[in-house]
């Protein structure tokens, strides 16, 4: 009897194991994003069907912390609920995820996620050995993803970025150059250094080089004009858009702009006592404290409404596949990878322009925060509105993204050290490889440390000299400016991947 009984136990211990090993297995086939901030479960519960509901009762942002007030119906509130309303809340990804899109079981990994606008005709192979000229070139390539669980995908190339001012921009926009440099793609350049007619609407950059078909990249500093940006990019140009937090927008402009200096204002604390009376605003309209990142998708504060804001945000819902936010810059990184088909390596970076001031780090009263927000209404209905549709994208990410989200900041942390000490001692370029990663199967050369620690207005120079001859560069800026373009011929290292 007894051993029976020590039998039965034997068993049923077995049993146990079993159903608490698969019970493990299937709870880590969703991450839990109750620790990223801004974000709460429907009803205390992960529920698989509601999902994730958007919190905006809280920003990860120090001085930025919305509650909220219901007694009070703002403006803000009241665009909030007519965008819900409109269905236009939370912007739907218009380019396919590729890999796992939603842990639901029914849905289809194997399957490829095409874009619904982009992309009506087959991909096709690259012509093997061409030239510098990429007329041949087809807007989309088939690649193999190093991600096995991750289907064939059409790699986009074609890429009008709005580079705002003081929202990572040119952290973003150096992985863009980077991206174009190595593959011999053509940019939309300015004129000058770094603006494309800013801070007036796009009219058009340099024109386009004899030697090349079509543009691929306009990068650098325009203002969004949709229809002119068409005018010069091929069909079925991808657009990328970016915002930050308001508060934290505001401070990183007075100091780089230096506001109090140049634009005859108070200091911070003094101009958050009542920001109307203080705004020095240009007489076209452009403020650098009220609308700003608006200012660079074509809104003009001075004839502000409530539809016309409800219609920008429509507009830009149709047009731009992503925005990326500056508070979650590595997860707006890793979507955009994704849905532009790239490898990791082509999102790696190393920070730019992170400028160190007393106001960043100063406490601020709730209640200077407040009129601020009130005051600049308009780009805080945006950064809601855009940081909510990041949100409503990553959660439809699986597993695979938060495992290759941690994969990928740890490699970022290791570039930051080994580029900065890399080039230091080799001042060179050079091939050698100086970090290999396991995990993520990405090799980094002297090379590449020299790319991301390239500034914009260098890769400009150097780009001119790629893609023009010397005759049009004469043309375009004249001796004396074209004999320093000249010196920026040799610098980077030369890619020639066609």
């Amino acid at each position: 009897m007894v051993k029976v009984n020590v039998k039965l136990l034997t068993v049923c211990t077995l049993v146990l194991l079993v159903v608490l090993f698969f019970h493990s297995i299937a709870t880590l086939q969703r991450p839990s994003l109750q620790s990223f901030p801004g974000y709460k479960t429907i009803n205390g519960i992960e529920d698989e069907e509601s999902r994730y509901e958007v919190d905006t009762d809280t920003v990860d942002f120090k001085y930025g912390v919305n509650k909220g007030n219901a007694s009070n119906a703002s403006e803000k509130e009241y665009l909030m609920r007519r965008l819900k309303k409109n269905n236009s809340f939370i912007s739907e990804p218009r380019l396919g995820m590729v890999g796992d899109q939603k842990d639901d079981s029914s849905s289809d990994m194997s399957a490829e996620i095409v874009p619904t606008a982009h992309f009506n005709q087959q991909a096709t192979t690259d012509n093997p050995g061409g030239a510098s000229n990429n007329s041949d070139r087809n807007t989309s390539r088939l690649i193999d993803n190093t991600n096995a669980n991750e289907p064939m995908c059409k790699q986009i190339i074609n890429i009008c970025y709005i580079k705002v001012h003081k929202s990572s921009s040119s952290t973003v926009s150096n992985i863009f150059q980077r991206f174009g440099y190595t593959q011999n793609l053509t940019f939309v350049l300015p004129n000058k250094l770094v603006n494309i007619g800013y801070p007036s609407g796009f009219k058009g950059g340099l024109p386009k080089p004899k030697s090349r078909s079509e543009f691929n990249l306009l990068v650098n500093h325009a203002v969004f004009h949709e229809e002119n940006m068409r005018d010069v990019m091929p069909a079925d140009t991808v657009f990328v858009g970016s915002f930050r937090h308001p508060f934290s927008h505001l401070l990183s402009s007075y100091n780089f702009f230096n506001l109090e200096q140049l634009n005859d204002m108070p200091d911070v604390r003094t101009f958050l006592s009542d920001p109307a009376t203080y705004d020095n605003s240009r007489s076209t309209g452009m403020s650098f404290t009220r609308g700003y990142q608006a200012w660079h998708y074509g809104y003009n504060p001075l004839s502000h409404s409530q539809q016309s804001l409800i219609d920008l945000i429509e507009r830009l819902d149709k047009t731009f596949s992503i925005i990326l936010i500056s508070e979650y810059l590595n997860m707006s990184l890793l979507l955009m990878k994704r849905l532009l088909c790239w490898n990791l390596k082509d999102i790696l970076y190393v920070s730019k322009k992170i400028a160190s001031y007393p106001n960043k780090y100063a406490d601020y009263k709730e209640s200077d925060v407040k009129r601020y927000e009130k005051w600049n209404t308009i780009d805080y209905i945006l950064y809601d509105h855009y940081n909510q549709s990041l949100w409503s994208k990553i959660t439809q990410q699986g597993k695979s993204f938060f495992d290759e989200l941690n994969n990928y900041e740890t490699l970022l942390q290791r570039i930051s050290v080994v580029c900065n000490e890399s080039v230091y001692e080799f001042r060179e370029p050079s091939t050698q490889t100086i970090l290999y990663d396991v995990k993520t199967d990405v090799s980094l050369t002297i090379d590449d440390c020299i790319l991301m620690l390239t500034s914009s207005q260098d890769y400009v120079r150097v780009l001119k000299n790629k893609q023009y001859t010397k005759s049009e560069i004469l043309r375009y800026h004249g001796e004396q400016r074209a004999n320093e373009i000249f010196k920026y011929r040799n610098i980077l290292p030369d890619f020639n991947t066609l």
